[in-house]
């Protein structure tokens, strides 16, 4: 194969990974809800499924589907791929839509397999419905999708208290003196909480935030400037600012990102793997079936 060929051939898989993240995200964002998703809820609905001779089934341990935000959740799955060497993908995407977990692996045809997921990680602080997906090869019909639900966390695309900035879908506790918050937002690539004030005057703004929001907080901007006239204790951050303040910004060195970055990565990964094979199992069928015996 020719380089040209080669850099074509790359090109083409970057193009499909691109495209595919993009429609998993918009079928994210229009099935929060998950219409879709199956609920395997005991020992006669687990039997019934796998004599149905699905791809792929899912179902939670001891088909218990609730849990907290402290938990080790435990997804077993049955795989009956006709194509034992077809990796498969499992993602998690929480109550607003944001992918918080993937994992890839490889499983033997017609076997069990499992996957251990987290929920004290900083994606997982939603409460609400977590759908767990399950994709073996590029086709719509080796998808299966199950949900969980977590409690005791922060509260999901609700309203926030009126003691609470709304930031990202994220509830912040403060208080204000001498101006008015017009609104709020996380700053992934600077780490910060972004704040916009209107109608100000000398004043106080107390913020805090919990650790799976921010965490390392060290630095305040007012109007872009450095500022000193701030205590940071923690994540409690007290700042005093002046008439005619617009913004102030909270840098710290972590805050919860829109998307989990190291999960896309992953999930990009995931997706050239499957291309690839799938490609090389098109152009060399009889050697890929050589090896599998």
């Amino acid at each position: 194969m020719s380089k040209s060929q080669i850099a074509l051939v790359a090109l083409t898989m970057i193009v499909i990974s691109v495209s595919s993240l993009n429609s998993i995200f918009a079928q994210t964002m229009q099935d929060l809800s998950c219409t879709s998703c199956i609920t395997i809820s005991d020992t006669k609905s687990l039997d019934l499924h796998k004599n149905l001779q699905l791809p792929i089934i899912l179902w939670a341990e001891n088909f218990n589907y609730a849990y907290d935000h402290n938990s080790l959740i435990t997804i077993n799955g049955h795989s009956n791929l006709n194509n034992p060497e077809t990796p498969i993908t499992i993602e998690v995407i929480n109550p607003i839509g944001n992918l918080v977990s993937v994992q890839q692996i490889i499983v033997a045809q017609n076997s069990d397999f499992n996957v251990k997921l987290s929920t004290d990680g900083p994606l997982w602080t939603k409460d609400g419905t977590y759908i767990i997906k399950a994709q073996g090869g590029t086709g719509s019909f080796t998808i299966f999708k199950t949900k969980v639900e977590l409690t005791g966390g922060a509260p999901t695309g609700g309203k926030c208290a009126v003691n609470e900035l709304s930031a990202s879908n994220y509830c912040i506790p403060y208080t204000i003196t001498g101006a008015t918050v017009s609104s709020s937002s996380l700053n992934t690539k600077n780490k910060s909480i972004m704040i916009m004030l209107s109608d100000s005057e000398d004043g106080t703004l107390d913020i805090k935030p919990s650790t799976g929001i921010i965490n390392g907080i060290s630095l305040v901007l007012v109007d872009g400037q450095q500022w000193d006239d701030v205590t940071i204790s923690g994540n409690d951050v007290t700042v005093m600012f002046p008439a005619g303040t617009e913004e102030i910004e909270v840098i710290g060195t972590f805050v919860v990102p829109e998307f989990g970055s190291i999960a896309v990565l992953i999930l990009i990964v995931a997706i050239v793997t499957v291309v690839v094979f799938s490609r090389n199992r098109l152009m060399y069928p009889n050697k890929i079936s050589t090896l599998s015996n």
